[in-house]
């Protein structure tokens, strides 16, 4: 009784962690995390403990300590690894590849990104859009904008084919910044815009100031 009661906790409070993500309590959601996890470890499952990293790390890329994400979702990977997990263990490399590359270290992501891709099953389309994403941010570090370009696409039209709402905003916002800095801002903003507008409610404040962030970005880029 107490495995499930600890589990449904652990589930009830990882929901709280967006809660306070979208509403800028950072501080909040990291609190909440760091309880879900607790949950989670009292009811003794790997991929619910492993999973319910993945949340503390969305605390911590919120508020850009990149290092201890990477950590988090390096014990993700440990504990996700085995058949049954293997899929949950995919989306948590694309994940890790996307710190890496925002912490430098494009090689190691590359290897995260390419493990992802070649892990995921056919019939994962979210983990199979977001390796594609994941990669292209790699490709886009390498220097590679043709493939980078290539993967975003192809990692929105997969996601396109799912009812995965957020997932697909967050690639396209990914998508927008690779356009942005690759001197594109005409057909990043249209992207941002319609980010924006996903996000415009009150439960999501947060949101809306970090695509009009992006937005203000976006327009003082030259081309």
């Amino acid at each position: 009784v107490q495995s499930g009661s600890s589990l449904q906790r652990a589930v009830a409070l990882r929901g709280r962690v967006w809660d306070a993500l979208h509403h800028g309590d950072l501080e909040r959601a990291e609190a909440v995390a760091r309880e879900a996890l607790e949950a989670a470890v009292d009811a003794g499952e790997r991929a619910v403990i492993g999973v319910s990293h993945w949340f503390l790390a969305d605390a911590l890329e919120y508020a850009e300590r990149r290092d201890e994400e990477r950590e988090i979702y390096e014990r993700a990977i440990e504990l996700l690894s085995g058949a049954p997990s293997q899929g949950l263990r995919a989306e948590a490399r694309t994940r890790l590849a996307n710190v890496l590359v925002k912490l430098g270290r494009v090689e190691d992501a590359r290897i995260q990104a390419e493990a992802a891709r070649a892990e995921v099953a056919s019939e994962d389309t979210l983990t199979l859009a977001t390796a594609a994403a994941a990669l292209g941010a790699v490709r886009a570090a390498e220097g590679q904008p043709a493939e980078a370009e290539q993967l975003y696409r192809e990692a929105l039209a997969t996601i396109g084919r799912t009812g995965y709402l957020a997932p697909r905003m967050a690639i396209q916002r990914d998508y927008a910044i690779f356009l942005m800095r690759s001197g594109r801002p005409g057909e990043a903003r249209p992207l941002l815009e319609e980010l924006r507008t996903f996000y415009d409610t009150p439960a999501t404040p947060y949101e809306v100031e970090r695509a009009d962030v992006l937005l203000r970005e976006c327009a003082a880029v030259t081309t």
